[in-house]
């Protein structure tokens, strides 16, 4: 093996190669400022440089590597368009006919729904609706929880997911998915101004926001 490279003054940008049984550190790749944490660092605000990575961005920063949604005012990930075509919406912006052109299809016959399940330690092959015995979620992080398969989506503030609903712990929140944006509130937002984003939940509602889960823009709709 050749001798590492990347721990130099010199030679920082390289990628540190390692002796046999050692461990290969990428160190052209940002790393998340949350103490402790190795993950990659993608999120950032907008025009500014990679700082945390999803587990521990703030609700303002935004994902400065992958391409953004093309709806108007949107932040998500652009993950969905024309079957053979680049990806130009979210899945909430998405028009009819779209799909997933990012993420592996299942492998049932006629099947475009994004594959999830896979036996333990394999690759992902199959939806939810076409799993076999045995299959289990293999993409999403799983609860700490012994024998426990449920997505984890819970933890302590500003910390990694760990837990399931069913087995989180006193005083952890929901640290997947935002929150609402008054002060000290953890609640899942569901309620925002018309073509925005969710931003507050019921009890933190401002005068002339409306209830945004499954709705969609009228600019959206235009697209289909």
């Amino acid at each position: 093996m050749r001798a590492a490279r990347g721990n130099s003054a010199k030679n920082t940008g390289y990628l540190a190669w390692c002796r046999p049984n050692q461990v290969v550190e990428n160190v052209t790749c940002l790393r998340c400022k949350a103490p402790g944490c190795r993950k990659l660092a993608t999120f950032g605000f907008p025009g500014g440089p990679r700082r945390f990575c999803l587990a521990h961005k703030a609700e303002e920063l935004v994902n400065l590597t992958n391409k953004r949604c093309e709806e108007p005012g949107c932040r998500k990930t652009a993950s969905f368009g024309t079957p053979g075509g680049l990806r130009r919406f979210c899945v909430v912006h998405k028009a009819e006919g779209m799909e997933n052109v990012v993420s592996t299809a299942c492998e049932a016959p006629g099947c475009r729904t994004l594959a999830c399940f896979g036996f333990l330690g394999g690759p992902r092959r199959f939806c939810l609706a076409h799993k076999a015995e045995g299959m289990v979620n293999v993409v999403s992080i799983a609860c700490e929880a012994p024998g426990c398969r449920t997505l984890a989506i819970f933890g302590f503030l500003d910390s990694p997911r760990r837990l399931c609903t069913l087995h989180k712990m006193a005083g952890m929140v929901d640290v997947v998915n935002a929150r609402c944006e008054a002060d000290g509130c953890n609640t899942t937002p569901a309620y925002g101004y018309p073509s925005r984003q969710r931003v507050r939940c019921k009890t933190h509602i401002l005068e002339g926001m409306v209830y945004l889960i499954g709705r969609r823009t009228r600019q959206s709709a235009q697209h289909e």
